[in-house]
């Protein structure tokens, strides 16, 4: 297998965590015949720190990512997002209607977003669901990444309250 991989030490990870998780990839690597191309890249307080952006313009370069929007809330941000980034965007399921979200497409339908990582020769995918709350991802291969964990969001989650 071979693979891109953008690591994102961000916030809070010592340099010290992150040379240990190259050595378990470099192990893995050679002990499965795999072949991955490593990278280190910003994200969050020290990305905003060096660069003044949370996700810098090239933390995402030369990734190829496919996006299923569900027809909802993250037809612009979603792709969007992830462009700034670097990402080539491959947007699928991104014109909102009003009766089309969550219609055979986004998060709970994940095996349609797999058959296109496949047929694009993406290197992961991400479907969000309508109100996009939650995103599932899949791998190069179209794999589901359950280690992934289902993300979910809240529009205010982890921020301080301004106001008892």
């Amino acid at each position: 297998m071979k693979a891109k991989i953008v690591l994102l030490p961000g916030d809070g990870i010592g340099p010290e965590i992150m040379e240990q998780a190259v050595k378990v990839l470099q192990a893995v690597a050679g002990r499965r015949g795999h072949q991955f191309e490593l990278r280190e890249e910003l994200i969050g307080g020290v990305a905003i720190d060096r660069t003044g952006q949370p996700l810098p313009q090239r933390t995402l370069d030369g990734i190829k990512i496919v996006v299923d929007c569900a027809h909802g809330a993250a037809y612009e941000c979603g792709p969007e997002a992830l462009r700034r980034a670097g990402a080539t965007v491959i947007p699928i399921n991104d014109t909102p209607d009003g009766e089309l979200i969550n219609v055979e497409c986004g998060s709970l339908h994940p095996q349609r977003l797999a058959e296109r990582v496949l047929a694009e020769g993406a290197d992961l995918g991400v479907a969000f669901d309508g109100d996009a709350d939650r995103a599932v991802f899949v791998d190069a291969a179209g794999r589901p990444r359950p280690d992934a964990g289902g993300v979910r969001g809240s529009g205010d989650a982890g921020l301080p309250r301004r106001h008892p």
